[in-house]
């Protein structure tokens, strides 16, 4: 059962703590009756899935006894939420910050480092080299792990990271290595944290039909209910927008993506498969630009894979996978790109920082999932990024469902329960999950069609697509929207039925 009142990420109030000495400490899981749960994040979205290979859509009419699944009663499963708050240490003359998790959280061995934004180049390189010839000094971590999250059999330090100001690496060492790297580097050092996990959790199978690209050019939900006209006013189709999903690749031969308007153009890690055969990258990617069940249906997907096929990933490879797009995205001038991202993570400033500045310094939009734990928006990253786009879901009443994130930091809700898309299990299977994982895609996919009815020369900031998604958004419609949300839904009727050739009607 999806938990209304756990809250796996909270933000850290008490003062910061001092100690003499760099060291990280972990913290004992709350004590019995507490109110915050132990257990796998949910970091991704889909909060259900039904899986369907099938050609013909299932247009069961809604039954109201569905509402259980707007309150995220799903039987058969629990999703719960994960005592992940973290402990900040500070060292009294180095400053240097180490931010460390609970155990169902961090992945043991392994560190991001952040450097200081001032740091030269020339510095970085020699900082790098000192790094990797002290670790060279010491035995193996441990035995080499199955799963590709934990550390390798020897200690290793990664390249270096840049997005915009940002820079940091990736290290795999002891506890103790990376105190004393931490000590003898503290002046290039800022920051010290835990890598963490994300995992994709499925609840049990539903069915349903797919109505939310129905409801995205209607106002009023009753007159969405009474014409269910299964057609999409919309402003464009996508055409040369590029739409980058940091997920768990796609399947690029679906039927969804025909004409080559879908592919893996980068893996995190080497060891990954070239598809996806997990199936939540593909889902995604089909409600931004699948054929039948896309709002921008001739954008061209580039899938970077930063989740692996069982679902698992990290924020090491969330911030690999989201360097590649901004590179790539730099040497096209000349295109129009959007980024979506529905995965979640505990709160991180370094995640929430690289995510601003992707939008401030490159002018490159990221639209990102609220998440599913029934918690403050603001809690989590990358939803608590300040310049991201966040997307939170509502049913098919209108409501947002109990298990959808809400706060100040959600910006527009879009339909999130039961919505069906391409699956990879098959080049025609089709699916219905829920979360606010499958809310994202539609406002991306709103934004790449947006996007593609405008001329060429024309490339609105980041700051006026946001504006122009909350003028658009239709008003105090959504029930039971959450403490501090904001009572937008995503709406994307053309702007002017005067001049149809301008309007992309999709039956």
């Amino acid at each position: 059962m999806l938990s209304s009142a756990a809250c796996w990420f909270c933000h850290f109030e008490q003062p910061i703590r001092r100690v003499a000495c760099v060291r990280l400490t972990y913290f004992a899981p709350p004590p019995q009756g507490s109110s915050r749960n132990t257990g796998p994040v949910q970091v991704g979205g889909a909060a259900s899935r039904s899986t369907a290979n099938t050609e013909q859509e299932d247009n069961t009419a809604f039954s109201g006894g569905d509402d259980l699944d707007e309150e995220g009663r799903f039987e058969g499963t629990a999703v719960r939420a994960v005592d992940a708050v973290p402990r900040v240490h500070v060292e009294t003359k180095s400053r240097v910050r180490l931010v460390s998790y609970t155990k169902a959280v961090r992945i043991k061995y392994r560190y991001i480092v952040q450097l200081k934004e001032d740091l030269p180049e020339s510095r970085v390189k020699s900082h790098l080299t000192s790094v990797r010839s002290s670790l060279k000094q010491r035995g193996p971590l441990i035995a080499k792990a199955r799963s590709p999250l934990l550390a390798l059999g020897q200690p290793k330090v990664d390249n270096v990271i840049t997005i915009g100001r940002v820079k940091f690496y990736v290290m795999e060492a002891s506890p103790e290595d990376m105190e004393n790297i931490v000590r003898t580097k503290k002046a290039d050092v800022t920051t010290v944290y835990e890598d963490t996990k994300v995992k994709l959790l499925d609840c049990k199978n539903i069915t349903g039909w797919s109505w939310g690209l129905d409801r995205l050019d209607m106002r009023a939900v009753r007159d969405f209910r009474a014409e269910r006209d299964r057609r999409l006013m919309v402003d464009g189709d996508g055409r040369d927008v590029d739409v980058y999903v940091l997920d768990t690749g796609i399947r690029a031969d679906h039927r969804e993506f025909r004409k080559n308007r879908g592919k893996i153009i980068h893996k995190v890690d080497p060891g990954m498969s070239d598809g996806d055969t997990h199936g939540h990258g593909t889902h995604v990617s089909g409600l931004i630009a699948g054929r039948s069940f896309g709002v921008a249906r001739l954008a061209q997907v580039n899938a970077i894979k930063v989740v692996d096929d069982k679902g698992e990933g990290s924020a090491s490879w969330l911030l690999s996978g989201l360097e590649h797009a901004v590179n790539t995205i730099k040497t096209k001038p000349n295109r129009k790109a959007v980024i979506n991202i529905s995965l979640g993570y505990p709160k991180s400033d370094l995640i929430d920082a690289a995510i601003n500045e992707t939008v401030r310094l490159y002018n490159i939009p990221v639209v990102v999932a609220a998440g599913n734990e029934a918690m403050d928006a603001c809690e989590k990253s990358p939803s608590g990024a300040s310049e991201a786009i966040t997307v939170s879901a509502t049913s098919y009443h209108d409501i947002r469902p109990k298990w959808a994130n809400y706060g100040p930091c959600v910006d527009i809700f879009a339909p999130g329960n039961k919505i069906k898309s391409s699956m990879s299990s098959a080049w025609n299977a089709a699916a219905t999950l829920s979360g606010t994982s499958m809310a994202c895609p539609l406002v991306v996919g709103s934004l790449a069609a947006y996007l593609s009815s405008l001329p060429a020369s024309q490339k609105p900031t980041p700051a006026e697509l946001k504006d122009y998604l909350f003028k658009r958004a239709t008003l105090n419609e959504i029930r039971n929207a959450g403490k501090g949300s904001p009572n937008r839904l995503l709406y994307v009727k053309c702007s002017s039925l005067q001049e149809p050739q301008t309007c992309n009607c999709m039956a």
